[in-house]
């Protein structure tokens, strides 16, 4: 399978951020939503997601075959036509859920899916542009934080600013490490990334910083200076910085970030207290 259970958990997660932001940090009013909109939107986003798996696969094929040897396609479990099938199921079942919530979280699931169509297939393909191919890829997060905002019953405009600068510039920083599994493939395909422009060594020492950077600054563009969380965000870059340069793979970053904004929920009131909804 090629389901990459971890972006997904990471792609609920910035929905119920949304969600949290869209209440204005009151998590009590969660429980007067309604039920089977919060169900159809994890379905949306998850078929969302797959399909844009399925549709970066099919390009990818070729960089796959070096990198990512267990993928569908090199395994040849499935092939180019029962992946296009498949994509169109993922598509069908992504409108479908969306729009049987309210036109506008159908609008911003089909703008998720259009980013990454943007990222992956021809003739924009735009993956093979350094930084614009992470910020697109930051954007993303924060479109599916959009739609759980909408979900609360308001517009996009009201994600606050210092969260979605924070959003936005530490994941166009962290999301390099997506890069450093396909290295060989990227290398061999003529795609340009921090790895393949500064080589294996140099790119994985700069993405290393710029994780261990991204945790750092994160608490600092909320405005939340509280001593503690400081050091709890410097230690998980550490940590981090640590995983990424001994090859841990992608599976460890993930874990050391979601342990991570799980540790925030400890430091509640004081993200309160920063006035990020002012």
């Amino acid at each position: 399978g090629n389901i990459r259970p971890f972006r997904i958990i990471h792609f609920v997660a910035m929905f119920f951020i949304g969600l949290w932001a869209g209440t204005s940090g009151r998590t009590e009013l969660f429980a007067e939503m309604n039920f089977f909109d919060l169900i159809f939107a994890i379905m949306a986003i998850f078929f969302a997601w797959e399909f844009s798996v399925v549709t970066n696969d099919i390009m990818d094929s070729d960089i796959d075959s070096i990198s990512n040897a267990k993928r569908p396609l090199p395994r040849q479990d499935l092939s180019h036509s029962n992946m296009l099938w498949l994509a169109g199921f993922y598509l069908l079942y992504a409108i479908l859920c969306s729009t049987l919530i309210n036109p506008r979280f159908a609008y911003m699931i089909m703008s998720f899916i259009a980013i990454y169509w943007l990222y992956s297939m021809p003739p924009a393909r735009l993956k093979r542009i350094p930084v614009l191919s992470i910020a697109m890829i930051s954007f993303a997060s924060i479109i599916l934080i959009f739609d759980g905002i909408v979900i609360a019953g308001r517009q996009p405009i009201a994600l606050p600013n210092k969260l979605l600068w924070a959003i936005f510039v530490v994941f166009s920083l962290a999301f390099n490490a997506k890069d450093l599994k396909d290295y060989e493939g990227d290398k061999q395909t003529g795609i340009k990334t921090l790895m393949t422009i500064l080589g294996k060594k140099n790119g994985t020492l700069l993405i290393a910083v710029l994780i261990w950077v991204s945790y750092c600054i994160f608490p600092m563009i909320l405005g939340i200076w509280n001593i503690w969380l400081l050091i709890v965000s410097f230690i998980f870059g550490g940590l981090s910085f640590f995983l990424t340069m001994k090859n841990y793979g992608e599976k460890a970053i993930f874990i050391a970030y979601f342990i991570y904004f799980a540790t925030l929920s400890l430091f509640f009131k004081d993200i309160i207290n920063a006035n990020i909804f002012t």
